[in-house]
């Protein structure tokens, strides 16, 4: 992930607003970029969709809601220090993750910031179908922050495959682990080498034998591509790893069992979340009570 010059953030009227807004903050500090964060409104069924018994003055109710939604904002920044930052608020009605996808690239925007909840799950604006159609749509990485996500992270979990699409995933982990002036942890996640109807056929000692050989392989290919793509730009400390299991269940382990609290994942990849959008998604990236990164 390159330097930052403008940072979009989607508020809703949680709490965890907040943390979204201190992300997006810090990192606005840290490399001199301006903030633009967004409100959006859910927009209104038309007035001809309402049912005929129901009296509503259209027009008052949608003016009524955006001013809510404004005052909301505006309460939000105010509860942060935000002299050191160029910010621009904005109030829109419409589908959030529509919205938040089309002005990231229409405002150029290098990253998205939004939040999660208290219990790891993604708030209103990145749940569910939201959730997919940021994810799966966003031009640009989305950084979702997590609990304490606005402190500064010290150890950065990238979980790649390999594949050609994991040198960009690489990649902008480490420029992001560089910027925080993290730790780096490289993690391939495969799966076991012999089918367990396989392993009944084989002896134990045999079945052992050929984990090990197959391990060592995937582990020179992961070594191999940080190789091509860190070059001698890498972290400090950088540290590579190949795992055998089911991806995010290893992923997840790893991340508890290091402390990490940056996860970086491909959106493209097959072990990534763009063919896993859902609960498997969700579970990898409540994976860390920090920040999860997704890479485009």
């Amino acid at each position: 992930m390159r330097r930052l010059r403008h940072i979009l953030v989607g508020i809703d009227a949680s709490p965890r607003a907040r943390d979204a807004l201190l992300t997006a903050s810090r990192l606005a500090q840290r490399d001199g970029a301006r903030v633009t964060v967004v409100h959006v409104v859910q927009t209104f069924l038309a007035e001809s969709q309402w049912p005929a018994f129901f009296s509503l003055n259209w027009a008052d109710a949608h003016h009524r809601a955006l001013a809510h939604a404004r005052e909301q904002l505006n309460q939000a920044v105010a509860a942060i220090d935000t002299d050191a930052i160029d910010l621009q608020l904005d109030v829109l009605a419409g589908d959030p993750a529509t919205l938040l996808a089309d002005l990231a690239e229409q405002r150029r925007c290098d990253l998205i910031v939004v939040a999660s909840s208290s219990k790891g799950e993604l708030r209103r604006l990145v749940l569910g179908s939201t959730s997919e159609q940021i994810l799966r749509h966003a031009p640009v990485p989305v950084w979702i922050a997590g609990l304490d996500g606005f402190l500064r992270p010290r150890k950065v979990v990238v979980g790649v495959d390999l594949t050609p699409e994991a040198a960009r995933v690489l990649d902008a982990a480490s420029r992001a682990a560089r910027a925080e002036h993290a730790g780096l942890h490289v993690l391939h996640v495969c799966r076991e080498p012999l089918h367990d109807n396989i392993v009944a056929f084989v002896s134990a000692d045999q079945a052992a034998q050929y984990r090990h050989i197959f391990l060592g392989r995937q582990q020179q290919r992961l070594d191999a591509l940080c190789d091509e793509v860190l070059g001698s730009r890498r972290p400090d400390p950088l540290s590579t790893e190949v795992h055998a299991g089911l991806p995010n269940e290893g992923i997840q382990d790893r991340v508890y069992a290091l402390d990490a609290d940056l996860l970086v994942l491909g959106r493209s990849s097959r072990t990534q979340p763009h063919g896993l959008i859902g609960q498997t998604t969700h579970k990898m990236i409540h994976a860390t009570p920090g920040n999860a990164l997704i890479i485009p």
